[in-house]
């Protein structure tokens, strides 16, 4: 291995320790997902949600574009959106949701947040019913309108995702 005196000056700034750090690689399905979030509402913290939703996915074992689907229908990717039950955030969670999830009342309108404790929320409806779409309606308190819709908004989602990815 070359010691940093044999190195020219050039190489020598490739080794150095000041160097700015480097800019976070995105998946194509995570670009692919923040583009969807862009193109629904371009005033919406696309990477950020994106990035949340990857992250709620892989730790909950749920399907990122479920995540999205329920956020889509929720608030529209508005992070600062209230219900008209007072529901916050991306994810519209519940005062009481969010108590029995740890979630600070504060914190619900907070992207990384709202979306990790809405997937957990979501994560344990489909554990405990074994199918996304009863999971989905428990979501929402038992709305087969609303699971409908889910199910309607991710087979959408997905073949969007998917033809960007193509």
């Amino acid at each position: 291995m070359a010691s940093a005196a044999l190195l020219g000056p050039a190489d020598a700034a490739l080794c150095s320790p000041r160097m700015p750090p480097a800019v976070a690689w995105r998946s194509p399905i995570e670009e692919s997902i923040a583009a969807r979030i862009a193109a629904v509402n371009r005033r919406a913290p696309a990477d950020e949600i994106a990035r949340a939703v990857m992250e709620s996915g892989r730790d909950y074992g749920l399907d990122p574009l479920l995540i999205l689907a329920v956020i889509e229908i929720e608030s529209r990717y508005n992070p600062s959106a209230v219900g008209a039950l007072k529901e916050r955030g991306l994810m519209q969670i519940r005062r009481g949701t969010a108590k029995g999830l740890g979630l600070t009342w504060s914190d619900a309108f907070q992207v990384r947040a709202n979306i990790d404790a809405g997937s957990r929320y979501l994560a344990t409806h489909v554990e405990k019913y074994g199918d996304i779409y009863r999971a989905a309606a428990r979501y929402n308190g038992g709305s087969r309108e609303y699971a409908r819709r889910v199910r309607m908004r991710y087979a959408s989602i997905a073949v969007a995702v998917s033809g960007a990815l193509l």
